[in-house]
C-alpha cells in the first residue's frame, strides 16, 4: 500500500492498494471495491475510503513459460489489481495509520501454517501532517520473483522516496488479518467468517496486529530453509543460498528517516518461488596456438608492437545449436578491445587486435569469460586469464603479485544524480580509470582520474534508474562495487 500527497494545502492524498491473487490454485474473484481504514495514531476511531476505481488485472506466470531452464513451469501464477482513491485528512499532530485486511491466503506457501485460515493486513503510516509533508516510498521492482533452488540468489527490494528521505530495510513479521483485540478477518474459528472488512458489519481494528503463524521451523527472521537470508539495510538487496523447492512468503519493513529522525514505516510482503532448474553443463577450453609462455601458472604472450591475438575456443553444450558469448575484461587503464562482446559458434577461431602504443616494458592482464548464449541461473561462466607483455617486461614481472584488490568506498548508495568514490590506496603517479557498467557488461560511463582528485564526484544524472557496476582500476589493481541509482 502506497500513498502520495497530491495537495499540501488541502492535505489530499492518493492511496493505492495493489492486491495479488493466486490464479493457479484458486478462482476467487477480486473484490469489486475495497474499504481502506484510516486511524489517527493511538485511537480506535476510524474513517474509511471506499475505492471502486481499479485497474485491469495483470497476470504473470511464475516462472514464465519462456524460461527454458525451469523444470516445473507454472509453479505459481500471480494476478494483480491496483485500487486507487483520494481522501483529504485533517491536520494531525499524531499522524495516521492506514490499512486494509483480507482473508484468505493461498495454500501454495511452503512456510505458513494453515494459510487458508489466515488473513493478511496491508498497511502504511502517515507522519504528523500538521508539520511533515510526506509521500511513501515507491517500489522499484516487481514484488515477486523466481529462483533456482539450492543455488545462491539475490533480489533487489529497493524503493525510491519522492522526498529523498533515507530508507532502512529490515526483515519483519507478516501480520494477519486480526488485531490484538480480535477485529478484522482471519480464522473462522475466531468468529471472523467475513473475508472482507467494512465499516458496518466487520470493521477493521487499529494496530497492533497479530503476526501470521509460520509452519515450524520457519520464522519471520528465517522464512525459508537453506542458509539464513541476508538483507542489506541500506540497499534493500535480499540474498541467500541453499533454499529448497517451494514458495515462501516473507515481509520487509521499510523505515523512512528525515534529518536522522524516523518519520514513517511500512511493511510489504514478498513471495519468493524456488524451483528445480536445468544445468546446461557448458564446457570450454582455450588454445593460444603456441604463442604463450607459462609463468606462475598464467599464460604470457610476447608482442613488440601493434599486433593481433588469435585464440581457439572450444566449447560443448547439451544443445549443439547453442552459441557462446565471450566477454573480455582488461585490467589496464585506457586500453580497449574490439569486439568487446561477441557471439560465436561452439568451436571458433577468434582474433582481436590490440594497440600497444605506450605499453613498452609493461604487461596487461585479460580475463575472457565464456558463457552460454541462453544461460540458466545454475550455469557457472568459465573464465580464462592471461597476460600480454611488451618488450622485456615479463622477465622482471611477478604476475601473481601484479594485480591486487584496491580498497574502495562509494556513496551515497543508493544514489541519484551523482556518486562519490573514496580510496585509501596509494595512487601516487598512477592514472586510474573509472567505468560504470550495466549488469550485462554494457559500458555506460568512463572517466580518467588523477591522484590529486580524491574523493572524486561523478555526475550520474544521465543514467537510468537501476543497478550498476562501478569499476575502479589502474596498473596495480582493481575494485568493483555495486551501485543503485534511484
Amino acid at each position: 500500500m502506497n500513498y502520495t500527497l497530491l495537495d499540501s494545502s488541502s492535505l489530499t492524498y492518493e492511496i493505492e492498494l495493489r492486491v495479488y491473487r493466486d490464479c493457479f490454485r484458486g478462482t476467487g474473484p477480486f473484490d469489486p471495491a475495497v474499504n481502506i481504514f484510516i486511524f489517527e495514531k493511538g485511537s480506535n476511531q476510524f474513517q474509511t475510503l471506499m475505492i471502486s476505481n481499479f485497474s485491469s488485472p495483470l497476470i504473470t506466470s511464475i516462472p514464465d513459460s519462456s524460461i527454458v531452464c525451469n523444470l516445473n513451469q507454472y509453479t505459481f501464477c500471480l494476478e494483480s489489481r491496483s485500487y486507487k482513491g483520494q481522501i483529504s485528512l485533517a491536520p494531525s499532530s499524531l499522524g495516521y495509520d492506514i490499512g486494509w485486511a483480507r482473508c484468505c491466503l493461498s495454500n501454495a506457501f511452503t512456510n505458513l501454517q494453515n494459510p487458508l485460515g489466515q488473513g493478511l493486513t496491508y498497511g502504511n503510516s502517515i507522519p504528523r501532517n500538521d508539520s511533515i509533508l510526506n509521500s511513501s516510498p515507491k517500489a522499484y521492482n516487481q514484488l515477486y520473483d523466481v529462483h533456482c533452488s539450492h543455488t545462491s540468489f539475490a533480489f533487489d527490494f529497493s524503493t525510491t522516496d519522492p522526498e529523498g528521505d533515507s530508507l532502512v530495510y529490515l526483515l519483519s513479521d507478516i501480520y494477519g488479518g486480526l488485531n490484538t483485540q480480535g477485529l478484522g478477518v482471519g480464522n473462522p474459528m475466531q468468529g471472523r467468517n467475513d473475508p472482507t472488512v467494512d465499516p458496518f458489519n466487520n470493521p477493521m481494528g487499529a494496530p497492533p496486529y497479530i503476526p501470521l503463524n509460520f509452519l515450524p521451523p520457519f520464522i519471520s527472521a528465517n522464512p525459508a530453509n537453506g542458509n539464513p537470508f541476508i538483507l542489506d539495510p541500506e540497499t534493500g538487496i535480499l540474498s541467500g543460498d541453499g533454499v529448497g523447492t517451494g514458495i515462501y512468503l516473507l515481509a520487509i519493513e521499510i523505515q523512512e528517516y528525515r534529518n536522522g529522525r524516523l518519520i514513517s514505516s511500512s511493511i510489504r510482503d514478498l513471495p519468493l518461488s524456488f524451483t528445480n532448474c536445468h544445468t546446461r553443463s557448458l564446457e570450454a577450453s582455450i588454445d593460444f596456438l603456441g604463442q604463450e609462455t607459462v609463468i606462475n601458472g598464467l599464460p604470457v604472450l610476447d608482442y613488440q608492437d601493434s599486433s593481433s591475438l588469435c585464440i581457439k575456443i572450444s566449447a560443448s553444450s547439451p544443445d549443439t545449436s547453442d552459441y557462446i558469448r565471450i566477454t573480455p575484461n582488461i585490467y589496464y587503464p585506457g586500453l580497449s578491445i574490439d569486439p568487446a562482446i561477441e557471439r560465436f559458434r561452439l568451436d571458433s577461431d577468434i582474433c582481436w587486435r590490440y594497440d600497444s602504443l605506450g605499453l613498452e616494458d609493461t604487461c596487461i592482464f585479460i580475463t575472457l569469460t565464456v558463457r552460454s548464449d541462453v544461460s540458466c541461473p545454475n550455469d557457472q561462466p568459465i573464465s580464462f586469464s592471461y597476460a600480454i607483455c611488451y618488450d622485456s617486461a615479463r622477465t622482471a614481472l611477478s604476475i601473481q603479485d601484479k594485480f591486487e584488490e584496491i580498497p574502495l568506498s562509494i556513496y551515497p548508495n543508493p544514489g541519484n544524480d551523482y556518486l562519490i568514490l573514496q580510496t585509501d590506496a596509494d595512487l601516487s603517479g598512477e592514472n586510474t580509470l573509472i567505468r560504470i557498467l550495466s549488469l550485462n557488461g554494457q559500458l555506460k560511463l568512463e572517466k580518467k582520474l588523477s591522484p590529486q582528485r580524491l574523493p572524486y564526484k561523478i555526475d550520474t544524472a544521465s543514467l537510468e534508474a537501476g543497478m550498476y557496476l562501478i569499476e575502479f582500476s589502474n596498473s596495480n589493481g582493481r575494485a568493483i562495487r555495486k551501485w543503485i541509482k534511484e
